[in-house]
Order: C-alpha cells, then structure tokens, then sequence
C-alpha cells in the first residue's frame, strides 16, 4: 500500500487487516486488502497485482468531512467511479467532479487528491494501471491517447479528456467481471488481464468515435445528488416501481427534470435504468442461487415465469434456463443492446 490517508477532522488514518463492517459486501473474496476504521469512517481498497494493476476503492464516510488521499509516485489509470460523485481538488489537475457512472485516464507525476465527503454514504471507484509498453504499442491507433503518453512522459499531469464520459453497461459489466469471477489464482489473473485489456480498448474506442465527447453535466450538485436518491428509491422498489411521478415527488424535483438528469448522469432514461437493474438482479439470482424461474421471477417483479422469460430473452438473448446452465457459453454467443 504506496497511499496515505489524511482526514480534515481525525488528520492521519492508520491502516489495518480489520475488515470493516460497513463494507465488508464490497470485499473480494480470498483477495488481500488494505483496511481502515477512524471515528468518521472506514475504508477498503483490494490491489490486484498482475501485469495489469487494479486498485478497488472503498470509502464509506459517516459525516460531512473532507479526506486528502496521497501517493508520492506517478500515476497513468483509467478509472471507472462505480458509486457516488468524488468532489474535490487534484493538486495538478484542479477542480474536479468526478461523478458516478463516468469514466476516464489520467496521469499524474504525484497523487494528490482530496474527497469532499457529503454525508452517510459509499464511495467507490477502480483504477486499472496498464504496463507502459501495452499503452505505447497501441497508441498510434488512439491519437488522444498518443498525446496522453506524450504530456506524461514529459512529467505533465493530463487527462485523456477534460470531461469525464458516461460508461456503457458492456463496460461496468467488464468491471465486474474482473472484480468478481471463479477462476483459480493463476487463471484469475491471466483471466483479469484479459478483461483490461478489452476494457481498456472499450474505452479508448469510445472517445475516439465520439469526436464530440460529452459535455460537463449541466446539473448542480443538488439536482446531481436528487438524481442518486431518485435511483435509490427505485432500486429499494424493485418489484414493484414507482411511476416517474412519484419519483420526482419523493426527491423534491419533477419527472421531467428527474427523467433528464438519470439521462445526464447514466446516459439512460429512468425506464431503461430500471430495466437495467432488474436484469442485473435477474443474472444474479440464475448465477448465485438455485431459485426456480417462477421465485426468480416474482423476486424481481414479474407476474409468472413466461414474462420473466420473454423479456430476460429480448434482453439478453438466451433463455434464463440457457444463461443458468451456460453463462459464459451465454456471453460469448450474445451481445445485449443495453448501451
């Protein structure tokens, strides 16, 4: 562990092998980690150290503080932030929001970054570190990341671009898949180097086919945090949705404001938010249960197993029962249209 961790109310947090309550259902099984608890908080981070380094952060903060993370050796990762909007400074890129669902590379000769910590929540995000010759041989087919690579050998800190862009479902799908999977050790970082390396080319073809990347959110940090609670509102009410109104209602806002901002936030509307996160919940349960298709179905809101069936079908491509009993056979056969 290269970081240290600062809090503006307690000032130095010591690690420690203690897995923390609060986070312990974001630890990667038979993964090292690096843990803290401090009077305000506590933290998790898992280093996957291959040739590909990956570096899964958790913060999960209980008021209102402001924590300053620093590492005194450079830094080139792509990042995906995975929950909630990291506010605050990076002592040579300024200013920065770098809100949930978004994605993007940076360098830095030295990390300094600070977290704006905004009340009882979770904060998490990956960092995936390529080998230096991996980013060079394919730079030449990536112009922005070719200039990347020039500012950083130069010791300039950059970014890939000046805005963050919204990730793709295929791509957070990626990262879990290389956080979360059953190979055997060997295997399982060969499996992971795998996956960043398609990640990594998910990504950077992503900026180079938008020659227009999105622009900053439009969104204050208000109407940015009423979108995070209108999403926690319908996932904890996913069996039965609310309408689009009571949403907005429930937030403060209203439903067109509300439908914008999940378009603005996640690049969907709150209709294709949920029906992503029904689908998840449905993979989940044909992967990690041995629920039949009727329970599976009720679990996640649908009236009988011939609905469940055909929009799990329309969604994915295989059968649930086709998923369950081959789901790699499943993903290397299909592709979903969710992006």
């Amino acid at each position: 562990m290269n970081r240290n961790l600062f809090s503006e109310k307690s000032g130095s947090i010591a690690y420690d092998d203690v897995l923390p309550g609060n986070l312990a259902h974001y630890q990667l099984p038979e993964e090292p980690y690096t843990s803290a608890c401090w009077e305000g908080g506590d933290f998790l981070e898992h280093e996957l150290n291959g040739e590909v380094r990956i570096r899964y952060s958790n913060y999960r903060v209980q008021d209102e503080d402001r924590l300053r993370i620093v590492e005194d050796r450079p830094v080139l990762a792509l990042q995906f932030i995975l929950t909630n909007s990291f506010y605050g400074d990076w002592a040579d890129l300024g200013r920065r929001v770098d809100h949930e669902a978004s994605f993007n590379f940076f360098y830095v000769p030295r990390l300094e970054q600070t977290l704006e910590a905004k009340g009882t929540r979770a904060y998490r995000k990956v960092e995936i570190q390529y080998p230096p010759d991996q980013l060079r041989s394919i730079a030449e087919h990536f112009p922005m990341l070719e200039k990347l690579l020039e500012r950083a050998e130069q010791g300039l800190p950059t970014l890939l671009h000046t805005t963050n862009q919204i990730a793709t479902s295929d791509m957070y799908d990626c990262v879990e898949q290389i956080l979360r999977n059953d190979f055997s050790r060997k295997a399982k970082r060969m499996y992971e180097e795998v996956k960043s390396t398609g990640l990594l080319i998910q990504a950077l073809e992503f900026f180079d086919s938008n020659r227009q990347p999105s622009p900053p959110l439009k969104l204050t940090p208000a109407e940015v945090e009423q979108v995070y609670r209108a999403k926690e509102f319908l996932l904890n009410r996913i069996t039965m949705p609310p309408t689009l109104t009571e949403i907005a209602e429930e937030v403060g806002s209203n439903k067109f404001k509300i439908n914008n901002g999940f378009r603005e936030v996640y690049g969907v509307t709150v209709f294709d938010f949920f029906l992503n996160a029904r689908m998840d919940q449905a993979k989940h349960f044909l992967l990690n249960s041995d629920e039949d298709m009727d329970t599976i179905a009720w679990l996640i809101g649908y009236a009988d197993e011939k609905s469940f069936s055909k929009a799990f079908q329309k969604y994915y491509g295989p059968t649930p029962e086709y998923y369950r009993a081959s789901p790699i056979l499943s993903k290397l056969q299909y592709r979903h249209s969710r992006s």
